[in-house]
């Protein structure tokens, strides 16, 4: 009977604690997604922030959803020249776990809505304005006394942001995109698997989107990343314009340092694996000035290397205006001296339609603006050929192939 009485008692006891433990947890509940203790739990973090990082990081309001959840409202952050560097409605993180004893946060996701980053380096030393924020975060670094957070993200989602970066080492361009001046609006991204290995970053693009400065206008970006120091490297790609579709197995950017993007055509170099893409010279001019004026839409599959002052096209797929086609081996000279340029091309099939031709625009820094034939050359028509070889100038050329067709006729072409 005894016995019976303690475990009655301990039973109610228990019942007891129980409904306690749930009242307590529930009034906390409700108690941390008031006003004032959001408010008091964004002084903390404001207050904690600013002094860790010496410098000022505002938050407005702190809105806990529930325990995993969290919504931080008007986060402001100035970099130690007071310059600003991060401004955000609103950032919405998700938390998988919390270790505060070993100052570890694994994050599910994180959603940046409507702010602005501006990124810039300095025009003395080059230095970043973020570099106190990575110094704080980096663990080697012996001089620090306190073990910062150590902060890990699974997803990432961005939307209509504005990003500028700027090396004001460098002046401005007047045309294209310039990698030393970034300006990118209405920018959009969602972005999974997050690693950085051997200072090697490696994400899935599952959609980006921005309208640049320059007139460049990415309406879908997807693809799998891996960003170094050494390259930018990307598989399975597809991109979207208005004025072009591009698809590829890969679309690698090959550079020594991100200083090389000052320089892209002469610096930074192809290995790509086209499939068949519908790419606009408009869009390609961004990034090769040189070809600013041209507009025509061709059709491209093939292997591309080498940098854009001489790049070159393997088994290459071309075709552009109405009927012109032609499969082989494509050498692009450098177009900002034309004249000069040396051809060697190798191709293996070939319908070249003169009427389209003379509809392609040439690059402004041409002395015309579309190609034009002499009138006995115009009646040519087209020229319809199998294994042909093009080896010469602008003006001066050699071209051999067992037999070209045109509207005239047939002609065999030793050389």
């Amino acid at each position: 009977m005894r016995m019976a009485k303690i475990l009655k008692i301990s039973g109610r006891f228990m019942g007891i604690l129980l409904e306690w433990t749930l009242l307590l947890v529930t009034l906390f509940a409700f108690a941390i997604r008031t006003s004032p203790v959001q408010t008091y739990l964004a002084d903390i973090a404001t207050t904690y922030l600013s002094k860790e990082l010496n410098t000022t990081f505002k938050i407005d309001r702190v809105s806990i959803v529930f325990f995993d959840r969290v919504a931080l409202d008007g986060i402001f952050v100035l970099d130690q020249q007071n310059d600003t560097i991060a401004d955000f409605e609103r950032i919405y993180l998700k938390l998988d776990k919390m270790d505060l004893t070993n100052k570890k946060l694994d994050f599910g996701s994180a959603e940046l809505e409507k702010g602005t980053i501006h990124l810039n380096r300095d025009s003395v030393n080059g230095d970043f304005n973020f570099n106190f924020i990575i110094d704080y975060f980096d663990t080697g670094k012996k001089k620090k006394k306190k073990e910062p957070f150590s902060i890990s993200l699974a997803k990432l989602k961005l939307t209509d942001l504005h990003f500028r970066y700027d090396d004001y080492r460098k002046k401005s361009k007047e045309f294209g995109v310039d990698f030393s001046h970034l300006d990118l609006h209405h920018l959009g991204l969602t972005a999974t698997n997050f690693s950085f290995i051997n200072k090697e970053v490696r994400l899935e693009l599952a959609g980006f989107s921005a309208k640049e400065k320059s007139g460049l206008d990415v309406l879908n970006l997807d693809a799998k990343a891996k960003i170094s120091k050494n390259g930018i490297l990307l598989d399975q790609v597809k991109i979207n314009t208005p004025k072009s579709d591009i698809h590829a197995e890969k679309l690698d950017l090959i550079y020594t340092g991100f200083e090389d993007f000052s320089t892209f055509i002469d610096s930074v170099s192809f290995d790509a694996k086209l499939l068949r893409s519908n790419v606009s010279m408009a869009d390609i001019s961004l990034f090769a000035p040189q070809l600013r004026g041209m507009d025509a839409n061709v059709w491209l599959e093939g292997t591309v290397t080498e940098k854009v002052k001489n790049l070159k096209l393997r088994n290459i797929y071309f075709a552009t205006g109405k009927k012109t086609v032609l499969r082989g081996d494509i050498n692009l000279p450098d177009f900002r001296n034309l004249k000069q340029a040396f051809f060697s091309e190798k191709i293996d099939y070939a319908y070249v339609d003169l009427n389209d031709l003379t509809k392609i625009k040439l690059p402004l820094s041409s002395s015309k603006r579309h190609l034009e034939f002499e009138s006995h050359v115009s009646r040519l028509g087209y020229f319809k050929a199998k294994d042909v070889r093009l080896d010469g100038f602008y003006s001066q050329f050699v071209l051999a192939a067992d037999k070209v067709t045109t509207a005239l006729g047939v002609v065999k072409m030793d050389n």
